[in-house]
């Protein structure tokens, strides 16, 4: 049958005698209202109080009307431009014979867009990554108790379908019957022409918070908006991207920055050696080193809280109460500790075929080095391998908690076994990692004193009390495990470390987990120090894993040490120490380097291959977006400073410093 013997919509309005009548507009308009409402509904009902929570730091920090409104504007416009490609394809059905099969096409991809969006906000309240990103590691998921596991997976992706569902067929009940009760509702897509006026108007408020950002002043806010939802809307969405800020001050830093990165050279090379050895440094006697590295270790609970023993272990050592991984995940973070440097400097070490820092340094003054772990990590294979170390210790017996065991009994008789060179050991505890395996002799082991408000909750949840229990529980055995084999060895001769890869969140910044945020919970670790050498001192400047290694040498050798090509800084110098940090990653979409000073972190999104930057604004130790972050004009230069600095004691080419 030819479009010409169609019967118009029975609520259709007379059309105009030089347009050509669109059929079916009736059912059209009902299904642009019925995505608008539904968008709208599920932004202001479930989405906007989420990303109003993610993007401000603290309930004081009340947002202005015009900082709501742009939050508020940007989800909605977000799922709209979503349900384009629905409504397109809805219409282009209308215009054929298949006029059923587009409202089951409208419903159905409806209601996948607005599901796959809810569970999308699920996941990141929950875990902190989105839907699309953690896809890859699916089958990790059966085991992920702290996203339910597929049970609760499942139950819950119900539920959002389900409700889903009824909403959308709820609404579009609504407007179809309005629809068909108002001629003039009905007229907006009579025609061409009015589709077509009808169609812009859309597209307009779709883009209105383009234009809202710059009038409310917030462009850096609607930037970290974009960044935060499961899609970026943005038109330039990957790699790093010239951000156009209205704070001045951030602009000024933008800008800076840009020039810092265009100026540093394009070879760097990483200084080799990083440290001149004499005479007097090799003739030793040396002491042993033990590095105790522990995955995913929070620093507030791990000193408050579940390792009793390592700190009555420890008072005579030397203590660092805001000590900083250099980074949110394993590889980056441990890079960190080895080397006395960033991971930034990874690329240019690797390409040059040079071992960490902390193998080199060690091996030229006579050292034997060794790696033990109950498992090989692929993330670090490429710096920690049979090549970097003299013995490489891995794929230990039994269960994480057994293979932990194993490891640290492995190092001890390293270290009491008769031996003519002093070595090097490094040990990766893995227990600590999610799903927290202590032993099942923990299992019936008491957590008390456990407050919800210390993990960013009103009240525990099922899932969150196992989740904080089972972290609490691991601890307490790394806890007696570490000091029983720490009390084994002779402190006369040696130098212990007890630290972690990375921190580990339990909700205290809206996630659990790591590798997604900069924030305390993610990246503050405990560090310990004692033996040979070391001062009884309690540090409380910041600190990072890129000053450890200076430091034990600075232990070993008994003078000041500067590791050439690094930003270390050795913390038993004379020298004064500035309360500053940089950490860097290298998995984070938003940003991948976070400069500290004080309390204060700026953040940036850097790709040093291309020598671009761009700033991303400043930030609370819970990782809210800080619009209002009372910094100066002033202050402008200490940060291009800091990061100018940083960037070219890493990216420089030097000597080495005796």
């Amino acid at each position: 049958m030819s479009h010409d013997s169609q019967d118009p919509s029975p609520d259709a309005p007379p059309s105009d005698a030089v347009d050509v009548p669109v059929p079916a507009p009736g059912a059209l308009v009902a299904m642009l209202l019925t995505a608008v409402t539904l968008a709208a509904v599920i932004a202001l009902a479930i989405e906007w109080p989420e990303y109003r929570t993610l993007l401000f730091a603290h309930a004081a920090d009340t947002p202005s009307f015009g900082q709501d409104l742009l939050i508020l504007w940007a989800v909605w416009s977000k799922t709209l431009v979503l349900l384009a490609p629905v409504l397109l394809v809805s219409a282009a059905l209308l215009r054929t014979r298949w006029r059923a099969l587009a409202a089951w096409v409208f419903g159905a991809g409806t209601v996948f867009v607005c599901v796959w969006i809810l569970f999308d906000l699920y996941i990141h309240h929950t875990y902190g990554w989105h839907l699309l990103t953690l896809l890859p590691h699916i089958g990790e998921v059966a085991a992920a108790e702290n996203v339910g596991g597929y049970g609760r997976w499942v139950a819950s992706l119900s539920g959002i379908v389900v409700a889903t569902s009824a909403a959308m067929l709820a609404i579009w009940w609504v407007w179809r019957r309005g629809v068909r009760g108002a001629p003039r509702l009905a007229g907006l897509l009579s025609t061409p022409r009015r589709a077509a006026v009808t169609t812009l108007a859309v597209a307009l408020m779709t883009l209105a918070p383009v234009g809202l950002r710059n009038y409310v002043g917030q462009a850096m806010l609607y930037e970290r908006a974009c960044e935060i939802m499961p899609v970026d809307m943005r038109i330039v969405t990957r790699g790093v991207a010239p951000t156009h800020l209205s704070d001045p001050v951030l602009v000024a830093i933008d800008t800076r920055a840009r020039d810092v990165v265009e100026r540093l050279p394009a070879d760097a090379r990483v200084p080799d050696p990083p440290l001149t050895i004499t005479p007097a440094d090799r003739a030793g006697p040396h002491p042993d080193v033990l590095m105790i590295v522990c995955e995913s270790l929070n620093a507030d609970i791990a000193y408050h809280h579940a390792m009793p023993r390592l700190a009555a272990m420890a008072t005579d050592w030397m203590r660092f109460d805001r000590h900083y991984a250099g980074s949110n995940h394993t590889d980056a973070g441990l890079f960190a500790l080895l080397h006395g440097g960033s991971a930034i400097v990874r690329a240019p070490l690797l390409a040059q075929g040079l071992p960490p820092n902390a193998c080199g340094v060690f091996r030229s003054l006579g050292y034997e080095t060794a790696y033990v772990s109950g498992v090989r990590w692929e993330k670090i294979d490429d710096f920690v391998n049979a090549r970097t170390f003299d013995r490489y210790v891995h794929d230990l017996p039994g269960r994480r908690a057994g293979r932990d065991e194993h490891a640290m009994r492995r190092v001890v008789e390293m270290l009491n076994e008769p031996h003519d060179r002093p070595r090097l050991v490094v040990v990766f505890l893995e227990s600590s990692h999610y799903p927290y395996t202590a032993p099942e002799s923990y299992a019936a082991t008491p957590v008390p004193g456990l407050n919800p408000a210390d993990y960013g909750a009103d009240a525990f949840s099922p899932g969150l009390r196992k989740y904080v229990e089972d972290y609490h529980r691991t601890l307490m055995y790394l806890d007696e495990l570490i000091a029983g084999a720490v009390g084994r060895l002779n402190l006369s001769r040696s130098i212990v470390l007890v630290t972690g890869d990375h921190a580990e969140a339990l909700g205290h910044d809206g996630t659990v987990g790591h590798g997604t945020r900069f924030s305390d919970a993610q990246c503050r670790v405990p560090l310990y120090i004692g033996g040979v050498g070391v001062p009884l001192r309690h540090v409380e400047s910041l600190t990072t894993h890129q000053d450890v290694l200076p430091t034990v040498l600075h232990a070993v050798l008994g003078r000041d040490v500067s590791l050439a090509g690094t930003d270390g800084r050795d913390l038993l110098s004379t020298q004064p120490v500035a309360d500053e940090a940089l950490l860097y990653a290298t998995i984070n979409e938003t940003c991948n380097l976070v400069l500290m000073r004080g309390d204060d972190r700026l953040a940036f999104k850097v790709d040093l291959a291309a020598r671009r930057i761009a700033c991303r604004g400043f930030y609370s130790p819970t990782w809210r977006y800080l619009p209002d972050h009372g910094q100066k004009m002033a202050d402008v230069n200490g940060w291009v400073d800091l990061l100018d600095r940083r960037l070219r004691t890493l990216l420089a080419s030097g000597a080495a410093t005796p």
